[in-house]
């Protein structure tokens, strides 16, 4: 299997670049790494038994299309994050901007989706999709300080930008 792939995402303020990755599967006993490109220095992003293809040609092999935000067209004008488009390189990187901070605030997360050549489209959870999805989260830059010494010096940053997902005992 090929697929196109990025990671979640999570961008402070309301622009940023995403990068997508070309991939392939291998996984189980009758995986043959040597096979796979650069298969001295495998890489992976967020699974284990998909790794970067590093000698994927996006003039031959397929692209990542064009990016919209799931529920809108492409250039859709209503949409609360734009992306430019995709470079066309490998990796590819594309940049996102939410547009819609002023009215629906921080944090925001929302669903991205690419439409990319058919053999890479990958969704373990429907055979029939037509596109990728990934995840982007924007978050606000921060503004203001976090804490206070008892000399009356203050940090400027935001003590909440970056959150923890779960509970460290």
């Amino acid at each position: 299997y090929g697929r196109t792939n990025a990671p979640r995402q999570k961008i402070i303020g309301d622009e940023g670049n995403v990068t997508i990755y070309y991939e392939v599967y291998c996984t189980g006993s009758d995986c043959n790494k040597s096979l796979l490109p650069n298969s001295s220095s495998l890489k992976y992003t967020d699974d284990p038994r998909w790794f970067i293809n590093s000698a994927h040609n996006t003039a031959t092999d397929g692209i990542v299309g064009d990016i919209n935000q799931r529920g809108y067209i492409i250039n859709d004008s209503t949409a609360d994050v734009n992306a430019t488009p995709p470079t066309g390189t490998n990796p590819d990187s594309v940049t996102l901007g939410y547009k819609s901070a002023s009215t629906k605030g921080y944090p925001y997360k929302t669903t991205m989706e690419n439409n990319a050549s058919s053999w890479l489209i990958y969704d373990k959870y429907d055979s029939t999709a037509t596109k990728n999805q990934f995840q982007v989260e924007f978050h606000s830059k921060g503004t203001g300080w976090s804490g206070i010494h008892e000399t009356n010096s203050t940090t400027d940053n935001n003590g909440s930008s970056i959150i923890n997902r779960r509970i460290m005992w």
